[in-house]
């Protein structure tokens, strides 16, 4: 039946393009996490569309993968940890610093460690085995057709795998719910500055990340022939996007929960 067909393309997303696709799959399976900060309406309308059933498909998904052969259940217990330390810190209340300083915070001072992707499961040891770090949340590898990404060893082209996190986070001076900025430091010497965002539905702003991307696709394609909506748009004698070089900016969003996730720090 349908639902049979779609719980196998899920399994066969998350193990063929691992770093895609968990990531999605953990964040369904917190559908039902939207922190003690949110109450009454504001509840209801977090939890929109996120149906019981939704949840308990995505964890048995996961309960599959993690039985999987590989580097791919390591990967599975990674992410899920790194998205629980990051909603940890999401809901962090910042009521306490409305009127102090807002940069310079210790983690280990309100008990949260980001780096906990690197302890072998629940227990805390440690494993510092390559094949369970996950890439960085925002900003994974291009997709690659022919689906090798390193199996676990080596990092995905076009993207480094999560090394560490500094130890100390700042709060932005404005916004409603003072989301934090964390830097990540990735396998290759990147530092990867990221928006950690409590009580705020990232779902729609992801969504419109992934269409802007969809628009630079077709800019950077419309000179080489079957986009002719495009080229009738533009007019006949119109430049080429593609010569133009045209592009939307895009940064990456990855939604963890209903109510928090990780941006992509842009300057």
């Amino acid at each position: 039946d349908f639902q049979s067909i779609l719980r196998d393309m899920v399994l066969k997303i998350c193990s063929e393009h691992p770093y895609h696709g968990i990531v999605q799959l953990v964040a369904l399976a917190n559908g039902k996490r939207i922190g003690d900060g949110v109450d009454g309406r504001n509840r209801d309308v977090y939890l929109e569309n996120v149906g019981g059933s939704k949840v308990d498909a995505a964890m048995s998904i996961l309960d599959d993968l993690r039985k999987r052969k590989g580097y791919i259940p390591a990967l599975v217990e990674s992410y899920t940890t790194l998205s629980d330390a990051f909603i940890g810190l999401a809901m962090l209340s910042t009521k306490p610093f409305e009127k102090r300083q807002f940069k310079g915070l210790s983690l280990s001072q309100f008990k949260l460690n980001l780096d906990t992707c690197f302890s072998s499961g629940r227990r805390g040891s440690k494993n510092t085995s390559a094949a369970n770090k996950p890439v960085i949340f925002t900003n994974p590898p291009p997709i690659r057709p022919d689906t090798q990404y390193g199996d676990g060893i080596t990092d995905p082209i076009g993207a480094e795998r999560v090394l560490s996190f500094e130890s100390k986070f700042d709060l932005t001076p404005t916004g409603l719910h003072r989301p934090k900025i964390v830097v990540c430091n990735g396998s290759k010497g990147g530092k990867f500055k990221q928006l950690v965002k409590g009580e705020d539905d990232l779902r729609q702003d992801a969504i419109m990340e992934q269409v802007f991307g969809t628009v630079n696709d077709l800019l950077r394609h419309e000179g080489a022939g079957g986009n002719n909506a495009i080229k009738q748009s533009l007019g006949v004698s119109a430049i080429p996007c593609s010569s133009r070089h045209l592009r939307l900016i895009t940064y990456g969003i990855t939604p963890l929960t209903p109510s928090c996730g990780v941006l992509e720090w842009v300057n």
